[in-house]
C-alpha cells in the first residue's frame, strides 16, 4: 500500500496543507511501503499545524504510533504554524515535505528500537526525488 497522506490544521493553514498534500500524494502514489519493509502494510501521515493558541488547548498533539498486528503506522507531527504562513509557496512545500519525512524517520525510530527492517533511507531518498526537493533545501 502506498503512504496515506492527510492533514489536520486551522483554516489558513489547511488550505495550504491541502493544496500540498494534494501534489504530494500524486508524486508518491507509486510508492509501496511494503517494499522498505515486510512489517508495515501501510503508513499514516497526519500533518499537524496549529496556531499556539489552539496547540495550548490540546489540538495537534503528536503521535507516533504502531499497531505491529495490523501492519499500521500512524504518524502525526507539527509544522510551525507562524513558519508555514510567513514562507512562500516552495517553502511551505518543503516543509510539507520535510515533515512527511521527519514521519518516517519516527517510524524508523520506533521499529528500530524493536530491531525491526525498514529502509527508511531508501524511502527518503525515493521521497525526495518523487517531490523534487533536494537534501539542501530540506535544512
Amino acid at each position: 500500500m502506498p503512504i496515506f497522506l492527510s492533514y489536520e490544521a486551522d483554516s489558513s493553514a489547511g488550505t495550504i496543507l491541502g493544496h500540498n498534500i494534494r501534489i504530494i500524494k500524486s508524486r508518491l502514489s507509486d510508492i509501496n511501503i511494503s517494499d522498505y519493509t515486510p512489517v508495515l502494510g501501510e503508513i499514516g501521515i497526519i500533518v499537524n499545524c496549529y496556531p499556539n493558541e489552539l496547540t495550548a488547548k490540546g489540538f495537534g498533539k503528536i503521535r507516533r504510533y504502531i499497531s505491529y498486528k495490523n501492519r499500521y503506522a500512524d504518524i502525526r507531527l507539527p509544522i510551525d504554524y507562524d513558519k508555514l504562513l510567513k514562507a512562500d509557496r516552495r517553502e511551505q512545500y518543503i516543509l510539507t515535505v520535510k515533515n512527511i519525512i521527519e514521519s518516517v524517520q519516527a517510524t524508523e525510530n520506533r521499529l528500530s528500537a524493536k530491531k525491526l527492517a525498514f529502509d527508511s533511507e531508501k524511502l527518503i531518498r525515493d521521497i525526495m526525488i518523487n517531490t523534487e526537493v533536494t537534501a539542501d533545501e530540506l535544512k
